[in-house]
């Protein structure tokens, strides 16, 4: 029997990372620790996006004999057309390699350009899928190794948190547009003051807003962006704020819209002239 999981990868400030490469949060297939490693400017092959999955923390699986055959899809996200998905298997263990994975994932001047919807507002996704084959030796540790407690802030990776209100830490990239919204909806703020969740709540606001913000027009989503806004929708409907009636009108409408262009394009060809589906995502009121 075997075991799947998606791990999704959120890159903030992207032109910032002044390192030569960066390692996801861990994230595991049963007890099986797993990393996304990126190369920002390229690792043997300069010029490149290089991203590899990575066997977790290496102190975690450093000693013994071990071996774990993953099959495993790395996909770089694609806010505007297609996704780039490369797909392979790999037998990790003692003696091989920790990371393995592609070198020349995707060129430098794709992945930046500007119009191309790999990096957009200077962020970018980054999604893995591994399954492990319950095959090869079994670690010493693997009964005894345990996630690491779920942090409320899924993107932390570049250190670059802020205070907001003096209510909790989120993105600086949030911030302007936290602010925007909480000075239009002062009971955002009011109804999250002495909760320990607050943090959860102002990053899932801020995802959404962000990701809306990100696209000019409801024709530049594609149907990974449709079910990353759902999806980003649905935890910030869990995130304990009372009322979000003010920015659901505005996901729906990006929702039902998109769904209208798709039909119409099955249909007649819409009279020249006319608009509809046009303008930004975000009008927040």
């Amino acid at each position: 029997m075997s075991t799947t999981v998606k791990f999704t990868w959120f890159i903030w400030n992207f032109s910032k990372l002044n390192r030569q490469y960066i390692y996801s949060d861990t994230f595991f297939t049963g007890n099986h620790p797993w990393r996304i490693l990126l190369y920002p400017q390229g690792g043997m092959r300069k010029g490149y996006l290089s991203i590899y999955l990575s066997t977790g923390d290496g102190s975690v699986l450093s000693a013994g004999s071990w071996s774990k055959t993953a099959n495993f899809k790395l996909t770089l996200h694609n806010y505007y057309s297609t996704s780039k998905t490369f797909a392979t298997k790999y037998k990790f263990g003692s003696g091989s390699f920790s990371s393995f994975g592609y070198p020349c994932f995707i060129t430098s001047s794709e992945f930046d350009g500007p119009n191309n919807g790999y990096l957009v507002n200077d962020a970018c996704t980054i999604i893995a899928e591994v399954t492990v084959e319950n095959s090869g030796h079994q670690h010493s540790n693997d009964n005894r190794i345990m996630p690491s407690p779920v942090t409320l802030n899924k993107d932390n990776n570049n250190n670059n948190l802020v205070d907001f209100k003096g209510l909790c830490k989120v993105r600086r990239d949030f911030v302007p547009l936290l602010d925007d919204v909480c000075s239009k909806h002062p009971k955002l703020v009011e109804s999250q003051k002495g909760k320990s969740l607050s943090e959860k709540s102002f990053t899932a606001l801020g995802r959404v807003l962000y990701f809306l913000t990100s696209y000019k027009n409801v024709k530049d989503m594609n149907d990974d962006a449709v079910k990353e806004l759902q999806s980003l929708w649905e935890e910030l409907e869990s995130s304990g704020f009372e009322d979000l009636t003010w920015l659901k009108n505005d996901v729906n409408f990006a929702l039902g819209i998109k769904e209208e262009l798709e039909e119409e394009e099955k249909g007649e060809e819409e009279e020249e002239g006319e608009g509809e589906g046009e303008g930004e995502l975000l009008k927040v009121e």
